[in-house]
Parts: C-alpha cells; sequence; structure tokens
C-alpha cells in the first residue's frame, strides 16, 4: 500500500471532518491522521505505508461511534476500522485489529473512546 494518492495528512484530515457525519447535525468529529510504517510505528510523510484516522465527537455515545464507525468505512482506502470503548480499561472492538495499534497499543487506557481506522491506497 502508499498513501501517495491520499495526500498529506491534513489534506486528509480537511476532507474526512468534511465529509463525515455530523453529531446530531451539528457536531463535526474531531479528526487526527498519523502517518504510519509497515510495522505500524509513526514515520515522516514521504516512508508512510498507510495512515491511521482516529475520528471522535466531542460528546460521544455508542450510537455515535457506531454512526462514525459505518461512515469510515465506506470512505475509499479504509480496510480495517475498530472503537475504542470503556471506562478506565478501554477495549478494542475488532479482533483483527492490528495489536500495536490496538490491544497492546502504549497508552490505550489513556483514549477517549473513538474510532480508529487504518487507510491507504
Amino acid at each position: 500500500m502508499s498513501t501517495y494518492r491520499l495526500g498529506f495528512p491534513s489534506q486528509l484530515k480537511r476532507q474526512l471532518q468534511d465529509s463525515l457525519p455530523r453529531q446530531h447535525g451539528t457536531y463535526s468529529p474531531v479528526v487526527s491522521v498519523t502517518p504510519r510504517d509497515r510495522a505500524e510505528r509513526k514515520c515522516p510523510v514521504y516512508d508512510a505505508d498507510h495512515y491511521e484516522v482516529q475520528a471522535y465527537y466531542t460528546t460521544t455515545d455508542a450510537d455515535s461511534l457506531d454512526l462514525l464507525e459505518q461512515a469510515l468505512r465506506e470512505m475509499p482506502g479504509v480496510y480495517v476500522t475498530t472503537q475504542v470503548r470503556g471506562r478506565g480499561r478501554n477495549e478494542v472492538t475488532n479482533p483483527d485489529f492490528p495489536n500495536r495499534l490496538g490491544a497492546s497499543r502504549r497508552g490505550l487506557h489513556d483514549l477517549r473512546p473513538q474510532v480508529i481506522a487504518l487507510i491507504g491506497d
């Protein structure tokens, strides 16, 4: 996979914020895009194999996360998604999500409820 057709992370972030559904028609999602290499480490854009997209609403509930995950799944290039859910002890909802970015992620229990997606060409 590669990321050159997706553009820079800032371009992809703006595109996702504009295209993802708004919560209750008002709140746009907060989106973060991180370039990752094949070993799932953060890297410069020119070395990126894919991007990790983190998306959430400032006021989260389970229905909103489901809606956001469904919208991300339908985006071109997204090949796996998961939700981070829980209070205190976070869990990822997709067991097929890469461990390094999911269940064994450093700081997993510090993350807020959100949807994480991996996207590439």
